[in-house]
């Protein structure tokens, strides 16, 4: 069975709530959950993460930029996501941190934080070695605040899954018809060398901070704007990331095929590095207190 824990925050202490019927990844067990925003991330070997105070700097930020007046105390959340780490039965591991807009009472308690845990689940190894296939979102799908990620957004992606398309994910545009990103993961390109991503109306994701780290590290150029259907067409490699995934080659998208029809060889330099940089950067979450 799956080990998944669920957790109300009250003040320093961690009140554990009753696990949703069939619920086996972080998102479902914080599907019933009140307004607010959050973050996913996934552990490495050793209970560790991979910036975990930037995910964290980002959730403040989202409930400045949000207006709330809900408390952040980080030293209170480092602790208590390191305490669930450590009590975590089971190998890797998805967190996904909920701060909310009002406080809800959970488990006895009054909270204005809910932390839930469950099994890491890798990309499949046949995306890995032959690319993922996406679709293109509804029209008129995007964040409407891309710079404050409200868990609402999770229950209004979740339309793309009643399109009854066989998609490892979904690309959103803009009114130009321009590519913003994907509905859970950054998206980028790669033309005669460079990469081209957007630069606004896009998530500011914690994993697209370090592939352009390390794809300027490389000598890559890096080109900050939304790639159009046409630059797609003529794209020699495209790719996705996210800090639960990491980085994830995409080979075709709708009836386009990207390249060769295979991952290419940036994709596979920019893993490798990211992988490295994991093993290398991956902290306890108590390494912050």
């Amino acid at each position: 069975m799956a080990s998944v824990a669920l957790y109300a925050l009250h003040a320093a202490d961690l009140v554990p709530l009753r696990v949703p019927a069939g619920a086996t990844d972080v998102h479902a067990l914080l599907g019933d959950a009140p307004v607010g925003v959050y973050s996913a991330l996934r552990s490495y070997p050793g209970r560790r993460f991979l910036r975990l105070g930037a995910h964290l700097e980002r959730c403040r930020l989202s409930l400045e930029r949000a207006g709330w007046g809900t408390k952040f105390d980080l030293h209170t959340l480092v602790r208590s996501i390191d305490r669930a780490a450590q009590a975590y039965v089971g190998a890797e591991f998805r967190v996904r941190l909920d701060l909310l807009e009002h406080p809800t009472q959970r488990g006895g308690v009054v909270t204005e934080a809910l932390l839930a845990l469950a099994p890491h689940s890798p990309v499949p190894s046949e995306i890995m070695s032959q690319g993922a296939r996406l679709a293109l979102a509804p029209a008129g799908l995007y964040r409407p605040e891309p710079l404050i990620k409200y868990t609402d957004w999770v229950r209004a992606r979740s339309v793309c899954d009643s399109l009854g398309v066989d998609a490892y994910e979904y690309l959103l545009l803009d009114e130009e018809q321009r590519i913003l990103e994907a509905t859970s993961a950054n998206f980028y390109l790669v033309r005669q060398g460079a990469i081209v991503t957007a630069e606004s109306g896009i998530l500011e994701g914690i994993t697209r901070q370090i592939v352009l780290e390390l794809a300027r590290q490389s000598g890559l150029d890096v080109d900050l704007r939304r790639p159009t259907l046409d630059d797609l067409a003529r794209a020699d490699e495209a790719f996705i990331s996210s800090s639960t995934r990491e980085i994830v080659p995409v080979t075709a998208v709708a009836a386009t095929r990207i390249g060769s029809g295979m991952p290419g060889p940036i994709f596979e330099r920019l893993r490798a590095r990211y992988q490295a940089y994991a093993a290398a950067y991956a902290a306890p979450a108590g390494a912050l207190c």
